[in-house]
Order: C-alpha cells, then sequence, then structure tokens
C-alpha cells in the first residue's frame, strides 16, 4: 500500500515471508506499508511505513569525449592524431547530472575498453580521464569508440560517440 492505494497482492508462504515480482513503483519517493488479511478476509492494522527512493532515471550522456592532450602527439595538439607507442589516454566530460560514485566506461562498439568510477574531484572539475595500455588500440582510423555512464542505482546512460580520430604505427628510431 503506498498513500492508500493498494499497489500488489501475493500470498505468505508457510514460514510467513512474501515477495513481489512485478511491482512496478515507478521513479519518485515511495511510503510502503503493509497489510494483512487471515483466512477469513480480517485485515489487520497497516505497518510502519518502508521509505524507498526509486530512481529509475539514467543519466544523461557524457557531453564530449577527445584525446587527452598528453595522447594527442599529431602536429598539431588538438588534431585527434595519436601514436601506439604510448598509453592512450581519453577525457570524457561529464554531463551536470554525472554524480561521485556513477562509472564512466569507454567502449569500441559495445566492447569495454576501460571504465573509471567518477570521484569528488572530477565531478567538481567535469572531467574523467581513462587510459588505456599502449597496444590496446592498433594503427587505424576509429570513428567507433563512445562512453556512457552508469549511475548508482545501475541506469545506464545513452552513449556519446567520439568525433574520428587516428591513430599510427609507433615511429622507429
Amino acid at each position: 500500500v503506498d498513500a492508500g492505494e493498494m499497489l500488489a497482492e501475493t500470498t505468505a508462504d508457510a514460514g510467513g515471508f512474501f515477495s513481489f515480482d512485478d511491482l512496478d513503483l515507478g521513479t519518485g519517493d515511495r511510503a510502503l506499508r503493509v497489510v494483512a488479511y487471515d483466512r477469513a478476509g480480517n485485515e489487520s492494522s497497516a505497518s510502519d511505513a518502508l521509505d524507498v527512493s526509486v530512481d529509475r532515471q539514467p543519466p544523461a550522456p557524457p557531453t564530449r569525449i577527445e584525446l587527452a592532450s598528453s595522447s594527442d602527439t599529431g602536429v598539431l595538439n588538438n588534431d585527434r592524431v595519436t601514436s601506439v607507442s604510448e598509453p592512450l589516454s581519453f577525457r570524457v566530460h561529464l554531463a551536470d547530472d554525472a554524480n561521485a560514485g556513477d562509472t564512466v566506461t569507454l567502449l569500441q562498439n559495445n566492447t569495454e575498453l576501460a571504465q573509471t568510477t567518477i570521484g569528488a574531484g572530477a565531478r567538481q572539475q567535469g572531467v574523467v580521464t581513462l587510459t588505456l595500455a599502449a597496444g590496446t588500440l592498433s594503427a587505424a582510423d576509429y570513428d567507433d569508440l563512445n562512453a556512457r555512464v552508469t549511475d548508482a542505482s545501475g541506469n545506464v546512460g545513452a552513449k556519446q560517440v567520439m568525433p574520428r580520430f587516428t591513430v599510427l604505427d609507433a615511429p622507429t628510431i
């Protein structure tokens, strides 16, 4: 029962335990109470309220993904050209609703490449850095990297696609 509205019914097992498999509470705060009925149909008093907060809202996608300046080794410091001789670092700019404790995942198509948890400092700066080991991406043009945020409730946000960038063969000396 929530605010006097019957949300679901179920039957307790022999030990008095019960559960609900398909209770759809929607997003928001709820004060849930339980009312029991005996076999004769007599109704018990409502239990004390169990306050719950239901979060089903996925976080917004990151606003931008870019090569970190330390990894952008092309002629210009923002030309999205890099080399496989160093680990690659990517900066993921966070949307305003990202929170400390949320997880940022860098993917190639749907394959996870790196993941980090947003700390308080990163939340304040609005950016996290994810680093791939040297050689994770081979020499090629890439337009299939993306990032997404998963909040602490497990809601997965939409992906933000990184603009095309190029990984060059490592120079030989």
